[in-house]
């Protein structure tokens, strides 16, 4: 074997990343040099994110920061740490072509002279600033029902109404039909359009070229966005607190291109039957709201795709592309309207997430992606101990943390300058960096979970399913999948539309193949509207695995009867709705390791808290192979035996002696931090004497 003894383990394949934040203070008497050489000195962090915070804006301020960019750069090379730029969003260049706009819905009555007057108010936004407001479409028809309208009956009056705007904020319409009219239903929209572009537009291809150009002399090894994002839509929390559902819809001159090139049909006429159906045929409604929010969600993957490959032209194809576009964490909350809920399409190597999202959707999200390392951005409130749990859990699972942050000054945020929380998160990556030595895979995970993204966006005609955020409330997907992980069941989440593209098929082997990870069997969570290649797969899956349904099929993405075909899928998928005891009856297993996981090359890992910050041995127990392993650690252990018994994958914190099904198997002279990777050991201690030793 090829043994070498260093007393620290350089970088590895993996970086270990950290958030530092820039404001005003930073710049005062250099003091970002005083940070770099705290972090490269006294950290294990790799790869530091710059972002901006307080009044320091990195577009305003580019000036400024050029030549401080490059000197902090300059010395992390010098010590072997990557730096990266994270951008934020620049609306200084915005014109009404570029802009976003709410509709905001109104149903209203003539009276007996077929009159009404009405004021449109902007309305389901956080707190933006609204350009301009004005009239968007009327329409007259009879109601027969609410969303129902007699077929023949309606007619655009659009071009009839009068409108003016005193303010930025609303429109007065004015509408005159005569008596002929009188008490007819009026739906009215209004339009409302903010300091927001429309992501459809050309408007950040052009604003990111721009600052990635001229920061382009500075040796960035990453680029990032931070929760991008369309129009910042109601917080969650203000719906609930002010009980005004959000009930409008995002509508701009790109997203209306996008839509007509897609389905041959004007998104106003989309937006319309969204509300309305003619009696008699709910397809309408249906097809409309399925198509809506199939091409809303491509917005923020468009300019994804267009940072990255900047990105990679301007600083090299290996540049690192950061950071998550989670933002709220929830599949049926305000995130739909700010994200698309597209996670697991970034445009990374690693996928990404934030705030301790639930581990499917990060498992799913790690399939989606290259690198089998998933990172998760989290920071801490009053105290950093939460992010020391954090990071010896989603160790044992292939995850790792994107520390958030350095020099975080704000309000109840723990500022990670601290130095007893970097001498613990020292601790911790140390061991964590072992782990990136043997390039471990995945979690070994039997079963994938799949929800349908049209059933998640389409309550019709259900009335009791529509939430807070116009979209169904009633399949909880993420819930479900807390559920599962929590009764130990390893599992992804990943969305329908990775059917309809293909990434998600049965391949030629006849295996569930998700971008190259297998699987025995789907969950598949609300498949009602779904496309024809996803009844289609749901089907061909079932004949020869196990295929769990919760939820039932009426009709397809387009409206259409799919109740034969779901008859035909049910022949072989066994459908009920959720419930974890008839899971496990019916073959779905649990992870059987305590504090552990099984990986897909059957590597076991392990980990402890208490014995990583104190630096005190724990005990440890591996069966691998039907060879059981027993010893002491620190922190993290990964093992695996070959059939033989003899151990080929190995990293051990605090190692001093392994035994082997009760037998000495493997010791060192002095404790130390062992690696062993194939013929290849690496020992890291301050005692370059140490020696491992074989039982013979």
């Amino acid at each position: 074997m090829n043994t070498i003894i260093t007393e620290a383990l350089p970088s590895q394949k993996h970086p270990q990343i950290l958030y530092m934040f820039w404001d005003e203070d930073t710049l005062v008497n250099k003091q970002y040099m005083n940070d770099i050489k705290d972090i490269c000195k006294n950290t294990c962090f790799d790869l530091i994110f710059f972002t901006a915070r307080g009044k320091l804006d990195f577009y305003a301020d580019r000036n400024r920061l050029l030549p401080a960019f490059n000197e902090v750069a300059n010395y992390a090379h010098e010590h072997h740490v990557k730096v990266g730029l994270q951008l934020w969003r620049d609306f200084s260049k915005l014109t009404d072509d570029t802009a976003i706009s709410l509709l905001v819905e109104q149903e209203l009555e003539l009276d007996i002279n077929g009159h009404v007057d009405y004021i449109g108010v902007k309305k389901g936004d956080r707190n933006a600033r609204c350009r301009k407001s004005s009239l968007f479409a009327a329409y007259i028809l009879d109601k027969s029902a609410p969303g129902e309208y007699i077929p023949g009956s309606l007619e655009e009056i659009t071009d009839h109404c009068k409108s003016f705007s005193n303010d930025a904020n609303s429109v007065h319409v004015t509408i005159d039909l005569g008596p002929n009219y009188a008490k007819k239903t009026v739906y009215v929209l209004t339009s409302h359009m903010y300091q927001s572009p429309d992501l459809f537009t050309d408007y950040y291809e052009n604003s990111f070229r721009d600052i990635i150009d001229y920061y382009s002399e500075v040796p960035f090894d990453g680029v990032g966005l931070d929760e991008f994002k369309s129009l910042n839509v109601m917080h969650c929390v203000e719906v609930f607190l002010q009980g005004a559902p959000f009930r409008q819809r995002i509508y701009g001159p790109g997203f209306a291109k996008h839509y007509e090139e897609t389905y041959s049909q004007s998104l106003k006429e989309c937006v319309f039957d969204m509300r309305w159906a003619p009696v008699g045929e709910p397809e309408r409604r249906i097809c409309a709201i399925n198509r809506y929010f199939d091409v809303l969600k491509e917005n923020v993957i468009k300019v994804e795709n267009f940072v990255a490959t900047e990105a990679k032209r301007r600083y090299g194809k290996n540049t690192f592309i950061g950071l998550h576009n989670t933002y709220h964490n929830k599949l049926s909350n305000d995130e739909i309207w700010h994200t698309g809920c597209m996670w697991w399409d970034l445009p990374r190597e690693y996928g990404q997430t934030d705030e301790d999202i639930c581990y499917p959707v990060r498992m799913g999200i790690s399939c989606s992606h290259p690198q089998p390392i998933v990172y998760d951005m989290y920071y801490a409130l009053t105290s950093p101990d939460r992010i020391y749990e954090k990071a010896i859990r989603d160790a044992r699972y292939g995850v790792r943390v994107h520390y958030h942050a350095y020099h975080d000054t704000r309000p109840n945020r723990f500022d990670l300058q601290d130095s007893q929380a970097l001498s613990n998160i020292t601790k911790i990556e140390r061991r964590i960096r072992m782990l990136n030595v043997l390039d471990l895979p995945r979690p070994q995970m039997d079963l994938l979970v799949v929800f349908g993204r049209p059933a998640l966006t389409n309550w019709y005609p259900n009335t009791y399913l529509r939430n807070d955020f116009d979209i169904n409330g009633g399949l909880f997907v993420m819930e479900k999948c807390d559920e599962l992980w929590n009764a130990g069941v390893v599992c992804a989440l990943v969305p329908s539309t990775k059917i309809d593209s293909g990434v998600l098929r049965i391949d030629n082997n006849g295996d569930i193949n998700y971008n190259g990870h297998i699987f025995k069997q789907i969950l598949f969570i609300g498949p009602e509207y779904s496309k024809k290649e996803t009844l289609k797969f749901i089907l061909d899956a079932s004949k020869n695995h196990q295929v769990f349904i919760d939820g039932i099929v009426t009709r397809d993405f387009d409206g259409e009867d799919a109740t034969e075909r779901f008859q035909e899928i049910s022949k072989n998928a066994l459908v009920h709705d959720f419930d974890l005891k008839w899971l496990f009856d019916n073959g779905i297993k649990k992870n059987a390791i305590n504090d552990g996981a099984l990986l897909e090359d059957g590597t076991v890992i392990v980990s402890n808290l208490a014995s990583a910050l104190s630096e005190t041995p724990t005990t440890f127990s591996i069966t691998s192979n039907n060879y059981t392993f027993t010893g002491l650690y620190n922190g993290i252990t990964a093992l695996r035996c070959n059939s033989s018994g003899t151990i080929d994958k190995l990293a051990c914190g605090g190692f001093h002696k392994i035994y082997r099904n009760g037998l000495p198997y493997i010791w060192a002279d002095t404790p130390c931090d062992l690696i062993i990777n194939g013929e290849n050991i690496t020992i890291i201690s301050s005692d370059t004497e140490n020696q491992i030793h074989f039982a013979l």
